[in-house]
């Protein structure tokens, strides 16, 4: 029977995958391997906190809300891609976004894509990005530019037939430090929630976790997913669609200003998804003011 592997072997691995040591033919062997097996929450993090160390990093601009990252790695393929329309939303709401993932996919219709036809250009590089985080403009990351050695194996997808381990790692991927941004976040199968719940508090990380739609992380508009806020620091995991527990955690952040604008709106938002923006902006103003 496999076993799994440590958290330093694996992390030490995945380093020599991710610095180029490991040739393709035993890459593929490899990410072969790890997806029949399955990676262990060892592996997952010693995997991750290699890759992090090969990603880019950002600073959150000051006097502003909690930057939002939105990974987008799987694109639309019978509905409509509405990850740029999420990222749009919270742009003109104030809050920092930055969208990362893949730039090719003859397969399906990606946020790369949408976003350059509505003239959001792809950075090249974390200087460009900071730039325009600065100059409150929303960010789209190519994988290349936001981890360049975990495009490679992205790519080898193509090669295998399958996806495989970076597919999953790149969508936990974050050029903040942990705890200073809120990632959304995504699982195919809903039994995979808790295990991706306890991978955040392991990094101390804040987290929406749900049931995406088509890989993407943005809720279903034909029916709205069991959504979940992980913040390790204030409580382990709360249901977003518990009214109660929303507005506690709500109360528990008003430590400043914009933390509290920050979390109440998204709450709001989450808890009347048709309501839209104009029901928003009322209720951003309304946090203001707590």
């Amino acid at each position: 029977h496999a076993r799994d592997l440590d958290l330093d072997t694996a992390r030490g691995l995945y380093t020599r995958m991710l610095n180029g040591d490991v040739p393709d033919l035993e890459m593929g062997s490899i990410l072969m391997a790890l997806r029949i097996k399955g990676e262990g929450e060892a592996e997952m993090l010693g995997f991750y906190e290699a890759m992090q160390n090969h990603t880019i990093k950002l600073t959150p601009p000051a006097d502003r809300p909690l930057p939002v990252v939105i990974p987008s790695y799987n694109g639309a393929r019978k509905q409509a891609n509405l990850t740029p329309l999420l990222a749009i939303l919270l742009h003109k709401l104030g809050f920092p976004v930055v969208v990362h993932g893949v730039s090719e996919d003859p397969t399906r219709v990606l946020t790369e894509t949408i976003f350059e036809l509505m003239g959001i250009i792809h950075t090249l590089h974390g200087g460009q990005a900071q730039a325009k985080l600065d100059g409150r403009q929303p960010v789209f990351i190519p994988v290349s530019a936001l981890c360049p050695p975990l495009e490679k194996q992205l790519a080898m997808r193509w090669r295998m037939g399958v996806r495989n381990s970076a597919h999953s790692l790149a969508k936990l991927a974050t050029p903040f430090a942990e705890d200073a941004a809120l990632r959304l976040s995504s699982v195919s199968h809903p039994e995979y929630v808790p295990r991706v719940a306890t991978f955040f508090s392991r990094i101390g990380g804040r987290a929406l976790l749900m049931h995406g739609t088509e890989g993407e992380v943005y809720a279903n508009p034909q029916r709205c997913p069991q959504i979940s806020l992980i913040d390790s620091r204030r409580c382990p995991q709360i249901s977003l669609i518990d009214s109660a527990a929303a507005c506690r955690y709500c109360m528990s952040v008003r430590a400043t200003r914009t933390t509290s604008r920050f979390h109440c709106l998204r709450l709001k938002i989450l808890k009347s998804p048709r309501a839209g923006l104009s029901a928003a902006l009322p209720a951003m103003s309304r946090c203001r003011n707590h």
